[in-house]
């Protein structure tokens, strides 16, 4: 069980003073003085005063993030923090390594815009040692919070016409594949309610009267005002919402106001007393908003995380945060970038309690049965050499190659193979990684996969990968890590031709392959391409690749994906126990297989929409049609 510790920081006349308890100040350290104001030097640099930094990562400044506030500036403001709270402790200070949870509460502007996340010791970031920190604003109930089972979810994704586009339509029908394989309420018109304008959002507020908030989209904060960017009137043009307007429609909604809110957009927190976190804090017993500016990849990929942890696992919203934080490569992020730390949680309650989807037993249903439709041969291939690779100890790499036409399932195959290599290759460690593709490779090819794949990893240098590995898993014995590095499908007109890939698979064998020796893991490298004439490309490839002679890896290209048949939509539904009204099965297979052509991303999608009907019916008794009657359409 994690240690619970509540910091205290006050401003007064001259300083700021700080105590740290475990739920009754009366029995805590006054720590006094504590060198935590804005004036405050960070490590002597007469350059970085504590005032000058917060303010800086409330700026869109790249230069900033890049060449300042790197991950070393990060380590010393991290390990500054520490000193002045926990390190002054004379006794009680947490045991190295223990897991914490940590409730920073203070009413002071400065104080609160500190990053604490970056709290360290011993030259480590605190968070990913199992540390959750949140804000609280004093004098805040810290009431127990349970979440209902299938609780409504309003999401705001407003687009403004004059704004660059945020992928919010892309993001949504992610987010809801997600919530919906596991419970089949999570869906728009059940307990998903998609908005776009403000006008939108305020009647659906209180009609549809949700548990859970989510607003994706733009932003603007600053310490004089913090706005939301919704759509409205003639043009679907920007209507600026102050926070505090929001905050005044959550306190009179009908059905009161949300459990949780998500405010992701840039800024969310900037404007301090006017931000997210401090206009919602007291109304919304967790908030959770970004500290600094948001990028698309990066705010979707963490809000996945957050999501998932949050509806899916049952997980409270401080460790939901906690680990959006570890999860920095996942996101496209690294510990150089001080974006890694933007989302931020305000709290105020006690004890967090919800009721997430019970997974179906695999004899009623395969829980992920949608990312499995057809794809055996190649999946199979995999899955046989990948064994026989931990088992013979050899090669130290494979990588595979698969392709097909654009809408054939060749993005899906690589979340395929994140979902079940965990069941079949138990009890190895997995640890995956989605680095970019470079961009540029004619001048240095090396070092341009080395840059996108340490980046993806999050480390600085060679010497950096095998210690990154192990701690991943932590360093545990008796089982082999593999090291999934999987590419986002390549596509007509990026900078990828079959030259570049030989030159990619040498550098896994001269320079990746031996720091995965070091840390006693195996690697599985998977690139994909989306083509318009496979048999071409596949010509091309044997003509321009031919066999690469490598020593610590095997190359294999796996058949090229191809559309789907009758058989295989049966044969999947058997073996994935997908259960469909008998006397419908037929006619509904024959029908989607009509109105797709096979295409295989079209056919799921339609087969998904039959499933989640027949879920409706589940509880109900399916009559059989008489046989002189139509059945009517499905």
């Amino acid at each position: 069980m994690k240690e619970r510790y509540l910091l205290e920081i006050s401003k007064t006349p001259d300083d700021y003073r700080a105590c740290i308890h475990r739920g009754d100040p009366r029995l805590g350290h006054d720590l006094g003085s504590a060198a935590l104001g804005p004036e405050v030097k960070l490590a002597g640099d007469e350059w970085h005063t504590l005032g000058s930094l917060v303010a800086e990562l409330a700026t869109l400044r790249k230069d900033f993030y890049e060449h300042v506030f790197n991950e070393r500036l990060q380590l010393l403001f991290g390990q500054h923090l520490y000193a002045q709270t926990f390190g002054q402790l004379d006794h009680g200070e947490p045991a190295t390594g223990a897991e914490a949870e940590l409730q920073i509460i203070t009413g002071d502007e400065h104080a609160a815009h500190l990053p604490w996340v970056l709290l360290a010791r011993q030259g480590r970031f605190l968070c990913a040692s199992g540390w959750t920190v949140a804000l609280t604003r004093p004098g805040l109930e810290q009431a127990p919070c349970e979440l209902p089972p299938s609780p409504r979810m309003l999401v705001a994704m407003p687009q403004p016409a004059d704004l660059p586009p945020t992928a919010a339509q892309a993001h949504f029908e992610d987010l809801e594949e997600l919530l919906r394989a596991a419970d089949h309420l999570f869906q728009e018109g059940k307990h998903l309610c998609l908005v776009t304008t403000w006008e939108d959002f305020r009647e659906r507020l209180n009609d549809f009267q949700p548990h859970i908030l989510y607003f994706y989209g733009h932003g603007e904060g600053t310490l004089a005002t913090s706005r939301l960017l919704f759509a409205g009137g003639k043009g679907n043009q920007r209507h600026e919402v102050p926070i505090v307007d929001l905050a005044q429609c959550l306190r009179r909604a009908t059905g009161g106001p949300p459990l949780l809110a998500y405010v992701n957009c840039c800024g969310g927190d900037t404007g301090g007393l006017l931000g997210a976190g401090w206009q919602l804090g007291d109304l919304v017993p967790a908030v959770v908003t970004n500290r600094t500016t948001a990028f698309i990849p990066a705010a979707r990929a963490q809000a996945m995380e957050l999501w998932r942890a949050v509806l899916l696992d049952g997980t409270a919203p401080d460790a939901a945060v906690a680990g959006m934080y570890a999860r920095v490569g996942e996101a496209g992020l690294s510990f150089r970038d001080a974006r890694w730390m933007t989302p931020v949680l305000h709290r105020h309650y006690g004890t967090w309690r919800s009721h997430p989807p019970k997974p179906r037993s695999r004899l009623e249903r395969d829980p992920h049965w949608r990312v499995k439709l057809d794809r055996v041969q190649q999946f199979g291939q995999v899955v046989l050499q990948t064994r026989e690779m931990l088992q013979e100890r050899k090669p130290r790499v494979l990588a595979f190659l698969w392709y097909g036409e654009e809408g054939q399932g060749v993005g899906l195959f690589a979340e395929r193979l994140k979902v079940q290599l965990r069941e079949h290759l138990t009890p190895g460690h997995d640890f995956e990684v989605c680095p970019e593709w470079p961009d540029q490779v004619e001048v240095d090819p090396y070092g341009s996969f080395e840059d996108r794949i340490f980046e993806a990893l999050g480390v600085q240098s060679i010497d950096d990968v095998p210690a990154r590995i192990r701690g991943e898993t932590r360093g545990a014995r008796g089982s082999d890590t593999v090291l999934y590095v999987r590419h986002h499908p390549l596509r007509r007109g990026e900078v990828v031709d079959p030259g570049v890939l030989k030159i990619y698979l040498e550098w896994w064998n001269d320079v990746f392959a031996p720091l995965l020796g070091r840390a006693n893991a195996f690697g599985l490298l998977g690139v994909s391409f989306v083509v318009r004439d496979p048999g071409r490309f596949i010509r091309m490839l044997n003509k321009h690749l031919g066999s690469p002679e490598l020593s610590d890896v095997v190359f294999h290209p796996l058949e090229h994906f191809k559309r789907l048949t009758r058989k295989d939509l049966t044969d999947f539904l058997r073996s994935h126990n997908v259960v469909l009204p008998r006397h419908l099965k037929d006619k509904v297979l024959d029908r989607i297989l009509e109105q797709t052509g096979g295409q295989y991303e079209l056919t799921l999608r339609a087969l998904y929409d039959v499933v989640n009907r027949a879920w409706d019916l589940e509880s109900e008794e399916v009559p059989e049609p008489a046989a002189d009657e139509e059945e009517g359409d499905w």
